[in-house]
């Protein structure tokens, strides 16, 4: 508008064109001015709400964020998708994902493999996180826009999660399911393990771990290594863990798991890529100390399959071991996790 001021032939004074040269941007200016003191008020009020909404979060534990409307009304683009890191920023602990997970950014966590999540995906796309694969990972579930509907969403049991605190378009849920302390996830430290292929009482190592996975023979597919499937639809961070042929067995091996611990659980499955309803199940058994703990089969029906192995006390350091095998070449496409829980915790409570 202000060039407007060097095309215009001077048909009134000077003064006068000038002013209706610059009135479309004084009004322009103004308008924009008034946007943004209604986008910054929006967002400081939305800003207090989250912390009044937080403030009923006990500080140092797990909370996960389901953020399913990341936008305002003033505000274009997910410009809320990642506020429940606040909690781990102010009050410690952790929450699911965050751009610390990022391998782009110089910084790293401790205490990583305490908080696992769905995928990078599972921020955006909150179908994938399941309360019963993931639910006993987090103290708290930060949400909004997720409505009073939110534990069916989840496929949380009834009376699982308490509505703490609402504000806004912010709400707090606890989780009320006794407390389990994390020891340790085997999918988070698989770097750790080793891996062979058990078969008429011999053993054949695979390759250590290059930075993807444990490689076996037999071709790329038997590689164990983190991955990402689909079971009936929702995916889920998981072990590839692809069976060999008929006679022998995938083994994971994990030396110097701590002691304490006294519930083995997670989930197994085909995945949707590999899954044929009716076909042949895969068999994972797991073993600590030698002795066989517990038993889970899955294939024949679609879906990921929950499990929850009780464990005997120990006063040392323990080994476990998994062992999955496929009576036929068919339907191989297996996936899985596990982690070890303290009922109680380590530190007591």
């Amino acid at each position: 508008a202000c060039a407007g001021t060097l095309v215009v032939p001077r048909l009134v004074g000077r003064p006068a064109l000038d002013a209706l040269a610059l009135a479309p941007a004084l009004a322009l200016t103004l308008y924009a001015a008034w946007v943004n003191h209604a986008a910054f008020r929006s967002g400081d009020q939305d800003a207090r709400d989250l912390s009044a909404v937080l403030a009923h979060a006990e500080p140092g534990q797990r909370l996960y964020g389901l953020v399913y409307t990341p936008g305002d009304d003033v505000m274009v683009g997910a410009v809320h998708l990642h506020d429940a890191a606040y909690y781990m920023v102010e009050r410690g602990g952790l929450t699911g994902f965050t751009f610390v997970h990022v391998p782009t950014i110089p910084l790293r966590l401790r205490t990583l493999g305490e908080g696992p999540y769905p995928g990078r995906r599972g921020e955006w796309e909150h179908d994938r996180f399941r309360f019963p694969i993931y639910g006993d990972f987090y103290d708290y579930f930060l949400t909004r826009g997720g409505g009073a509907s939110l534990p069916a969403r989840l496929g949380a049991p009834i009376g699982a999660l308490e509505l703490l605190h609402s504000e806004g378009s912010w709400a707090l849920y606890r989780n009320t399911r006794p407390r389990r302390t994390l020891v340790q996830s085997f999918g988070e430290t698989l770097h750790e393990a080793t891996a062979r292929i058990a078969r008429d009482g011999t053993h054949e190592a695979c390759e250590p771990w290059n930075g993807r996975g444990l490689v076996c023979p037999g071709g790329e597919w038997m590689t164990v290594g983190p991955s990402e499937q689909a079971f009936s639809g929702r995916r889920a961070f998981c072990v590839w863990a692809h069976p060999p042929g008929p006679g022998a067995a995938l083994e994971l091996l994990y030396e110097n798991v701590p002691n304490q611990g006294d519930h083995l659980t997670g989930f197994a499955g085909v995945a949707d890529s590999g899954q044929r309803e009716g076909g042949p199940d895969v068999t994972l058994r797991a073993f600590v100390d030698g002795t066989e703990v517990g038993v889970v089969e899955a294939g024949a029906r679609p879906g990921a399959h929950t499990f929850d192995f009780a464990l005997p006390p120990s006063e040392h350091p323990r080994r476990v071991r998994f062992r999955i095998s496929a009576p036929s070449d068919g339907a191989r496409h297996f996936c899985f996790g596990a982690q070890l829980f303290a009922s109680d915790g380590p530190d007591g409570r």
